[in-house]
């Protein structure tokens, strides 16, 4: 018998394949206690494991740039349901298909179901994939050739244009002044801009 997810079912009879996808619709959704009850259905099936590594997806693909906190409140949580997971009597083998921690599990749920939402990244990966795959290249930028790249050396760009060019950031957020670039760009050896 296959393993795959479109032949395997939950222990209550549910395909598991629309529990995933029921969970992660009701996360996108806010739809908070449908959510719980999807993950908690994964996880009463030994599918705990495969609910955290759903949530990792959901985490980047559909909260995304909205809520930059919700990857490291997924990762601590699932970081602490790990060790409570290891921390039960019996044999590893066992393990891997035993409940893991409800309590972490639903936590990083409820924070996911309740965050704001934005599927800007998956889209930019989808829209970029696919101007890729029909041919379309964009050109290295200028101020990218300096002396950390071939091209770059081979046209003489040496220290003095990664300095004035290639370390620009935009834009730049001063922090105490940056006292440290100040004094790092008034005592660098100038021999290497030659």
């Amino acid at each position: 018998m296959s393993s795959a997810p479109y032949r395997a079912e939950t222990i209550h009879g549910y395909p598991l394949d629309e529990v995933v996808s029921a969970l992660q619709k009701s996360i996108r959704r806010s739809r908070v206690d449908e959510a719980l009850w999807w993950a908690t259905e994964m996880n009463v099936s030994g599918y705990g494991g495969y609910c955290w590594r759903r949530l990792a997806v959901i985490v980047s693909e559909d909260i995304g740039i909205a809520d930059h906190f919700a990857p490291v409140m997924v990762h601590a949580l699932y970081a602490m349901g790990l060790e409570l997971h290891k921390a039960e009597p019996g044999p590893a083998a066992e393990k891997a298909t035993r409940e893991w921690n409800a309590e972490t599990l639903l936590h990083a749920v409820w924070y996911l179901a309740r965050a704001k939402k934005n599927r800007e990244l998956a889209d930019a990966y989808s829209t970029i994939t696919l101007r890729m795959e029909r041919g379309e290249r964009i050109e290295v930028p200028d101020y990218a050739r300096d002396n950390h790249t071939a091209r770059g050396r081979s046209i003489g760009r040496r220290e003095g244009y990664f300095q004035s060019v290639g370390r620009l950031v935009d834009p730049e957020v001063q922090v105490d002044g940056n006292p440290w670039g100040k004094a790092f760009q008034l005592e660098r050896p100038r021999e290497r801009d030659e």
